[in-house]
């Protein structure tokens, strides 16, 4: 079974680094541990690691973030990676949604 932490908690550990202006360097970390995790499953698997496809599933904020950075890492790597945002589009304040999805 895999165990995860809620994003309350994470938000929580991570406050007194993000107070101290320190937020940059925590999201390179978690990248890091991020690509390497995914690395050590591949190659658990016995995926070659260069041409490998990886997706990532990046949702908004600094977890989506990390998700990004890491799949740069792996890319970097040889890996062909895709990232797809999960939060949606984005709706300025004062705006209305167009009536028409397709207009923009």
């Amino acid at each position: 079974m895999i165990s995860a932490y809620t994003g309350t908690q994470i938000r929580e550990a991570e406050k007194p680094f993000l107070d101290k202006g320190v937020g940059a360097v925590l999201m390179q970390r978690a990248a890091y541990g991020l690509a390497n995790a995914v690395v050590r499953e591949l190659r658990a698997r016995g995926v070659r690691l260069y041409g490998a496809s990886v997706t990532v599933l990046a949702g908004k904020g600094n977890n989506g973030g990390d998700g990004l950075f890491a799949a740069a890492m792996l890319a970097r790597r040889g890996m062909r990676t895709t990232a797809v945002l999960t939060a949606g589009r984005p709706i300025l304040k004062g705006s209305r949604p167009s009536k028409n999805p397709a207009a923009g």
